[in-house]
């Protein structure tokens, strides 16, 4: 990171601590487009995050670069004290922001480090017009789905219990063979239009038992 961009992140960081969260989440992105995997940026996009799913997915990728940070515990604390509507510590967290420390230090100038002196306090910044007040997000109430009971019996076949339902065929009726019959002995020729008079019955797929 260059000195212009250390003097936007600790404008993000102003932005953080007086309350404007979004645009402090708009300077950190335009600073992680440069420098994706930097702890620092990703921690305080946790802090500044514009929901809960944004900042779990920063937690998460925070957790993938360095999973042995300890700043990483405090933020999943922190996170799930505001998913959860839980009050945060009063002392605050001594690795994750809003702490002033967690504040770049660093500079690499011709692949050289100079560590720079430390930061005096921060000076409130006054502007000639007030900034919009964002209130904190409120944690979202999500109504459990319904418990549907259903008391319909299970259908069981009374011969071999079993659960599917039964199935459905056709056959001549007793009236079409009564008339097969009759034709078969007065008029041999149309005979087998007792044949087309069906009739429809039941019969269970597993043991073949019909029902009438």
């Amino acid at each position: 990171m260059n000195e212009n961009d250390i003097a936007t992140f600790n404008l993000a960081v102003q932005y953080a601590r007086q309350g404007y969260k979004e645009k402090a989440f708009d300077c950190l992105k335009t600073l992680a487009q440069k420098d994706a995997n930097n702890l620092d940026l990703i921690l305080w996009g946790v802090y500044t995050a514009p929901n809960h799913e944004r900042a779990q997915a920063l937690l998460d990728r925070a957790k993938s670069l360095n999973p042995g940070s300890p700043a990483l515990v405090e933020a999943d604390h922190w996170l799930t004290n505001e998913m959860y509507g839980l009050p945060q510590p009063e002392e605050g967290y001594p690795l994750f922001p809003p702490n002033p420390q967690l504040i770049i230090n660093a500079l690499a100038i011709n692949q050289q480090t100079i560590i720079a002196a430390p930061s005096a306090p921060a000076q409130p910044v006054y502007y000639s017009q007030p900034l919009p007040f964002y209130p904190p997000p409120q944690p979202a109430y999500i109504m459990p789905p319904p418990i549907i009971i259903n008391n319909v019996q299970a259908y069981a076949c009374p011969f071999c219990r079993s659960p599917y339902p039964p199935l459905t065929s056709t056959r001549v009726s007793t009236g079409g063979w009564v008339t097969f019959g009759v034709l078969l002995v007065f008029f041999f020729p149309l005979c087998w239009i007792g044949l087309l008079a069906k009739t429809q019955y039941s019969y269970c797929g597993q043991c073949g038992a019909k029902f009438y």
